[in-house]
């Protein structure tokens, strides 16, 4: 499915978002992290996570949300903030590219004043093994009740603050990034420009199939 088949769902999304009433954040979730190189783009390039929710802020309904329209992705085995609007969480066990093997999950709360804050438990990894003081934690207290065990991946302002453009971001695992994937045809400027884009291919491919 490319783009083109991908851009009424896009359209229609943003719309609903847009008008839903007390809507105040918006994540969006998918499996690919990132354009792969390949022979072709059919299944990931322009449509991983990254690419799709910066074409997103720029249709109306969703470009209003700005900051605070986010995503959550995977397929690489790592797991650690993606960005300034990401979150990755592709790890359970296996060695991604630019981390060792990880086991966790993130814990996603819009309850708390200030917006969406995300917090991330570390349950194992190559040099520490947290599972068993996770787990007692969370029988007793539930998993709200020990942040002191988590990682703070986003942490807004207080609600009694001006909004702002760009929140405070604190990244508690920085210490591993990812390196950047070469795309395999470059980032469209905009939805309309990579759908013209994919006809005229489809085009070209019609006229050396004749």
């Amino acid at each position: 499915v490319g783009l083109k088949e991908l851009e009424p769902r896009f359209y229609e999304a943003c719309s609903f978002m847009g008008s839903a009433p007390g809507v105040r954040e918006v994540l969006l979730f998918g499996h690919w992290n990132a354009a792969e190189p390949g022979p072709d783009c059919d299944y990931v390039c322009h449509t991983d996570v990254p690419h799709v929710r910066d074409l997103l802020i720029g249709i109306p309904g969703c470009m209003e949300f700005g900051d605070r329209l986010r995503f959550m992705d995977g397929h690489t085995h790592c797991n650690l903030p993606q960005g300034r609007h990401g979150f990755m969480v592709g790890g359970h066990g296996m060695a991604g590219v630019g981390c060792g093997p990880q086991v966790g999950f993130a814990l996603l709360d819009s309850t708390q004043s200030g917006g969406l804050h995300v917090l991330y438990f570390e349950e194992r990894n190559e040099t520490a093994d947290s599972f068993d003081a996770i787990l007692a934690c969370v029988r007793q207290r539930g998993v709200a009740g020990c942040t002191t065990l988590a990682q703070t991946w986003l942490d807004p302002p207080p609600s009694n603050l001006a909004p702002s453009s760009s929140p405070s971001y604190l990244f508690s695992n920085m210490m591993t990034q990812l390196p950047p994937f070469p795309p395999p045809c470059p980032p469209p400027s905009n939805l309309a420009q990579k759908i013209r884009e994919e006809e005229e291919e489809e085009e070209e491919a019609f006229v050396v199939g004749v």
